[in-house]
């Protein structure tokens, strides 16, 4: 709990410093609605919708972006369920460190953090499997 609590907190001083469509972004991530995306196959995410989205996913997911807002950050929270491993590609339009496998551990979770150029959703961190405390 206390790493993905100092996670929140870092993402919470970096959207301090990033304005999107004119809104502040300084609330606190953990006080922000997630938006649930689709739990296999192509998953398109709308990061108008957002900056948060979780997935549990119930087989190989593709995550395809809407649009691409420069400046605009987005954090996947992706949960872990049951013993099979599934693969999370980051399609067309994302530049990212490879695929995510869950693991075959039920209950963690992963998050990626991408910010968008206005071209690609780039990279900026990713999270091991973590278990709430």
């Amino acid at each position: 709990m206390e790493q993905s609590q100092q996670a929140l907190d870092e993402l919470t001083m970096l959207f301090k410093r990033h304005k999107h469509l004119g809104t502040d972004m300084s609330q606190k991530l953990g006080e922000q609605l997630p938006n649930v995306l689709g739990t296999t196959g192509a998953v398109v995410f709308n990061p108008v919708a957002g900056n948060i989205f979780t997935l549990t996913p119930t087989g190989a997911t593709q995550i395809k972006p809407m649009s691409f807002p420069a400046g605009q950050i987005v954090v996947f929270r992706i949960l872990t369920s049951g013993i099979t491993s599934y693969t999370i590609t980051f399609d067309v339009g994302f530049v990212a460190n490879g695929t995510l496998s869950t693991g075959t551990n039920s209950g963690r979770y992963f998050t990626v953090t991408f910010a968008c150029d206005g071209t690609y959703w780039n990279e900026l961190s990713r999270t091991v499997a973590m278990l709430p405390s």
